[in-house]
């Protein structure tokens, strides 16, 4: 409660726990449009992988076989183990490619995508992320910098965001940029926080449609993306701290206007 209590600026237990319930309804209403990006990430990657590596037919391209992909270190091990793990009674847990996909981590897929030889990066974006606005001009993959590397820094902010939701860890202080461009910094406060839940939930957004556009309606007009830009305002954030009871109005702050006016205000 005290990182609660120093970040929000809270003046009694009843303003930290009412910060920490909206923290929780935040989490609860990212959570199920998260795991949509998760399961495209999954079966898209997975197919891009199957088709660059040889085995279109067998689709088992991580088995370290002279014609799979060679994984470097800890993520080859990390699925070595899980394709041989086994339950209490001996039966081993992964049978089958489906299987495989769904027994995986977040964290295993980034992993082998950091390690994703540079010859095969386009190609497998085309196939991955057809809607990847980087795919326009093929010779500017020569620079990783402007093309592979902030699709993986995306992904690799998905899957922290994700964890922390996971684990129950605070998110009202993940990283954000305050402009286009600039380094990402921590939320200082509770405005900053808004904007920064708001930007990421963007981003996740854009992953969806570049993966997967026409599974978009899985994400707009939905209760929870409603609930999110309902929750993401200082109206919200007050209302549960019992500042304002008054209830904040339904889809209040559609855009970024009032978070990046409550950051001004706050600051």
């Amino acid at each position: 409660m005290g990182a609660f209590h120093a970040h929000f600026k809270t003046t009694s237990d009843r303003e930290c726990l009412g910060a920490m319930m909206w923290h929780h309804a935040i989490a609860s209403s990212a959570w199920p449009l998260i795991s949509v990006v998760e399961i495209c990430l999954r079966n898209r990657s997975h197919h891009a992988m199957s088709a660059l590596y040889g085995n279109v037919k067998s689709r088992e391209w991580y088995r370290g076989g002279p014609n799979d992909m060679r994984l470097k270190g800890g993520i080859q091990g990390r699925i070595t183990e899980l394709l041989y793990r086994t339950d209490d009674a001996g039966n081993k847990v992964v049978n089958s490619i489906d299987e495989f996909i769904a027994a995986t981590t977040f964290g295993t897929w980034v992993g082998v995508l950091q390690q994703l030889p540079s010859d095969r990066r386009f190609r497998f974006t085309k196939m991955a992320f057809p809607e990847y606005p980087m795919l326009l001009d093929k010779q500017a993959w020569t620079a990783p910098a402007k093309t592979w590397l902030p699709l993986i820094e995306r992904l690799e902010r998905h899957k922290s965001f994700r964890d922390r939701i996971a684990h129950h860890a605070p998110i009202w202080n993940f990283p954000y940029a305050p402009h286009e461009g600039e380094k990402r910094i921590k939320p200082a406060s509770a405005g900053a926080t808004i904007i920064s839940l708001r930007q990421e939930i963007q981003h996740l957004r854009t992953s969806l449609v570049e993966m997967e556009p026409g599974l978009v309606d899985f994400w707009d007009g939905t209760a929870q993306q409603k609930a999110l830009e309902t929750l993401t305002t200082l109206a919200s954030l007050n209302h549960y701290m019992g500042r304002d009871l008054s209830p904040p109005e339904a889809g209040l702050a559609t855009t970024g206007t009032t978070a990046h006016t409550a950051l001004k205000t706050a600051e």
